[in-house]
C-alpha cells in the first residue's frame, strides 16, 4: 500500500455530557484505493472493534494514530483535515484537480520523513 492516505475528522465539544471535554472523532479515513477496512484499523487500534466510532480525546492521539498507522502499513503520509476546513474547501473545488488540492491546502500533513529529518533546533525555529 504505498498510496496516501486523508483523514476527515470532526472536533466535538462535549460540555453538554456530564464527563465534560472534547473529542475528535473520525468521520472519513481513506486512500485512492478507497476506505480502510476493519483488519486495517484493527492492526492500529487492537481494541476496535468493526463498526466502533474511532475518536481520541486530544488532537495529539489523533496525530499519534497517524504515526502509527503510517508505520504499520508503510503508507508515505496522511492527511488530516477537519469538516469545516473540508466543507469550506469542496465549495470552492470545481474539478477532480482542485478538489485533491483541498487536502494539501487546508490539511495537515503526517510523515515519518519529514518528523525524522527535524533537528533538535526546528523546536525552536
Amino acid at each position: 500500500m504505498k498510496t496516501l492516505a486523508y483523514l476527515i475528522f470532526r472536533f466535538e465539544n462535549e460540555e453538554d455530557l456530564l464527563e465534560g471535554g472534547v473529542r475528535y472523532v473520525v468521520c472519513y479515513f481513506f486512500s485512492g484505493l478507497g476506505q480502510f477496512d476493519y483488519p486495517a484499523l484493527k492492526k492500529v487500534i487492537p481494541n476496535y472493534n468493526e463498526g466502533d466510532e474511532i475518536s481520541f480525546s486530544s488532537k495529539d492521539e489523533l496525530t499519534e494514530f497517524c504515526y502509527r498507522f503510517i508505520e504499520e502499513h508503510k503508507i508515505p503520509s496522511i492527511y488530516l483535515l477537519n469538516t469545516v476546513d473540508y466543507n469550506i474547501g469542496v465549495e470552492s473545488s470545481n474539478d477532480i484537480l482542485s478538489y485533491r488540492q483541498i487536502f494539501e491546502k487546508y490539511g495537515l500533513k503526517i510523515d515519518l520523513q519529514r518528523e525524522s529529518q527535524k533537528g533538535v533546533l526546528s523546536k525552536f525555529f
